[in-house]
């Protein structure tokens, strides 16, 4: 993605660092989006940390994940307890085509914890639920009513 990227010319830089160590100044940016991403990195804090340090001070994180409630079901209850971290994979299957997602489940205090210590305040979350609209579309929505899938949030930098 970074090559073709940079193939574009559409963008001054473009950087693949480490989220922990990202080649920008304090305070350089007004706005960090971390989508789908934070479960995927074994250091959250050091990322969150990092995130804060790039925000300029009212600067805006706008975050989603995998809902824990989630992905603490995504391996057997023995292997992911819902209050300990650990590895998962779920494996989708859809048009024939199958994927395998890997990530790291965390109770939601382990985020909102690296949230607090990094300065970040959560203004807003949500737990999307699918309408009756989307579900008649797409059935496989319906399991989504009993646990929520993902969990979107939006943090400013204090």
């Amino acid at each position: 993605m970074v090559g073709l990227a940079r193939e574009t010319g559409g963008y001054e830089e473009v950087h693949l660092p480490d989220a922990a160590a990202l080649p920008l100044e304090d305070g350089a940016v007004d706005l960090a989006v971390a989508y789908m991403s934070l479960h995927d990195i074994e250091d959250l804090a050091g990322t969150l940390r990092e995130t804060a340090r790039v925000l300029q001070p009212g600067g805006r994180l706008c975050a989603a994940i995998v809902h824990p409630l989630a992905s603490a079901h995504l391996g057997s209850e023995a292997e992911t307890p819902y209050f300990e971290p650990g590895h998962y994979t779920d494996v989708v299957e859809r048009d024939g085509i199958e994927m395998a997602f890997h990530g790291i489940h965390r109770p939601l205090q382990a985020y909102f914890e690296a949230l607090h210590d990094a300065g970040l305040v959560v203004e807003r979350l949500r737990e999307p639920a699918p309408s009756d609209e989307d579900i008649a579309a797409l059935p496989e929505l319906a399991k989504v009513r009993r646990r929520p899938a993902f969990l979107p949030w939006l943090a400013v930098r204090r």
